[in-house]
């Protein structure tokens, strides 16, 4: 949710011998027809090619075959406009000891505008910022060209162009060919679109192949792939695109 906020509350119901944790949100909210699917694998309430969220489907599937191995239960409570509630329910037999407050109250969730939360937020924030300009920059920044795309010491080696706004996709991608190629990163369209621009004008090296996810934020890999066609003028034998999505056909 871009806004209000996300709270987490617990119970325990000792007749039921359950745990029950909540985790809800003021975001948009999910349809009828989307809480249907949405635990199914590769599946999303958004099923268009562009979002504003990272993600390919699989965290609620996950989720939910945990709690099943665990003999649980994970369900949600939703309606358009007014957020989602997420609930798993464990079974738990005995005492659970005395509780603790590991957090300071906000009171509820529905009546906050989460200005506290975004605050107690911050330095989570940062480290996540940190670690994402190490592991690749920030979308705000323009991608750091590596030495291969304008010197010759890889000169022999396949140079890949990656796009996809999923950081573990990312990763996945560098680990599995990094051994025989060489990878530029892109975690958008334009961010990819500037890469090759960057390439064309320091008079480097065109990608051997763009690695191009179709579902992202702003611009689908469809639209990309377009403005390689037109802007660069790169015809498929001298730039190949392939297309990448976890959605079936």
């Amino acid at each position: 949710t871009q806004k209000g906020c996300v709270s987490v509350q617990a119970r325990y119901l000792p007749e039921e011998k359950l745990l029950e944790i909540d985790v809800s949100d003021t975001g948009k909210g999910i349809s009828e027809e989307g809480a249907k699917r949405i635990f199914e694998p590769f599946q999303q309430e958004n099923e268009g090619d562009t979002r504003s969220f990272q993600g390919i489907g699989l965290g609620l599937s996950v989720c939910k075959s945990i709690a099943e191995l665990h003999e649980g239960t994970l369900r949600v409570k939703s309606k358009l406009g007014h957020g989602s509630t997420f609930t798993i329910s464990l079974p738990c037999e005995g005492d659970l000891g005395e509780g603790v407050l590991v957090a300071k109250e906000h009171g509820n969730c529905s009546q906050s505008d989460g200005t506290d939360h975004v605050q107690d937020m911050e330095h989570a924030k940062l480290d996540i910022t940190e670690w994402r300009r190490t592991a690749s920059h920030s979308s705000d920044d323009p991608p750091t060209m590596p030495r291969m795309a304008t010197e010759t010491i890889f000169e022999g080696r396949p140079l890949i162009l990656s796009v996809d706004d999923d950081e573990v996709n990312q990763e996945v991608i560098k680990s599995s060919l990094s051994d025989f190629c060489e990878v530029i990163v892109a975690m958008s369209g334009p961010e990819a679109l500037q890469c090759l621009r960057k390439l064309a004008e320091d008079g480097g090296r065109t990608p051997d192949l763009v690695l191009l996810d179709i579902q992202m934020p702003g611009m689908t890999g469809f639209e990309v792939c377009e403005t390689i066609r037109t802007t660069f003028a790169y015809k498929a034998s001298k730039l190949p695109v392939t297309m990448v999505s976890a959605k079936a056909p």
